[in-house]
């Protein structure tokens, strides 16, 4: 992913790309009852003057996901977090 960034648009336009490809992957398993999306978003989701923030938080909205720090699947053994 791109650095997160509060002007750049170039940079912008990037990590949207990126959510793209993750959208058309996500398309391509839709049969799946449940996906989990790991690894680093590189934005800082408490800031929400990031264009990344705003661009990955409507995402989200838009794909129907949601983020879930503090649900079952996260604290799995396979994550670490136990």
């Amino acid at each position: 992913m791109p650095c997160p960034t509060e002007r750049d648009r170039e940079n912008l336009y990037m990590y949207i790309d990126v959510l793209s490809e993750i959208s058309l992957i996500h398309m391509k398993y839709a049969d799946i009852s449940h996906s989990i999306i790991g690894g680093s978003f590189n934005t800082d989701l408490s800031r929400r003057c990031l264009l990344h923030t705003i661009a990955l938080l409507d995402y989200l909205s838009r794909e129907g996901l949601r983020l879930c720090f503090k649900c079952k699947a996260c604290l799995m053994m396979y994550t670490g977090i136990v």
